[in-house]
């Protein structure tokens, strides 16, 4: 104990100067390319088999894609198809009733819708401007 007192009251001698290193470095030997990997290299079907089963499903979600486009897209032609032989009937029904109403067909009259169900519709003549 009396030893370590010592040592904290008596100065440290002074570090001993390090010696010079040479300034130039010395040559380290350039590591070797390591050498490239083969053409073809062999992947064990347990390694393989999560990439595999992922393109599967990704395959089945584009087959089941497009048939859901392809349905989709037949039934808008249905819709659209529809939608025109409605647009015909109108027409017809409305060229009925100017005939109906004794209106010449040198003379343009517009239907207007009825307001709801129950209600009268109008043929109202267009103003020439």
């Amino acid at each position: 104990m009396f030893d370590k007192i010592k040592k904290w009251l008596t100065p440290e001698p002074p570090p001993e100067p390090e010696q010079e290193l040479p300034l130039e470095p010395e040559a380290e030997p350039e590591p070797e390319p390591p050498p490239p990997p083969p053409d073809v290299i062999e992947v064990p079907w347990k390694f393989a088999a999560a990439p595999k089963n992922f393109q599967d499903a990704i395959n089945k979600i584009h087959a089941e894609l497009k048939e859901f486009l392809y349905e989709s897209k037949l039934k808008e032609v249905n819709a659209l198809k529809t939608v025109d032989k409605f647009v015909e009937l109108q027409e017809k029904k409305v060229e009925q009733l100017k005939e109906a109403y004794g209106i010449p067909s040198d003379m343009e009259y517009d239907f207007i819708l009825p307001e709801g169900t129950g209600r009268p519709g109008y043929l109202k003549k267009k103003e020439s401007k």
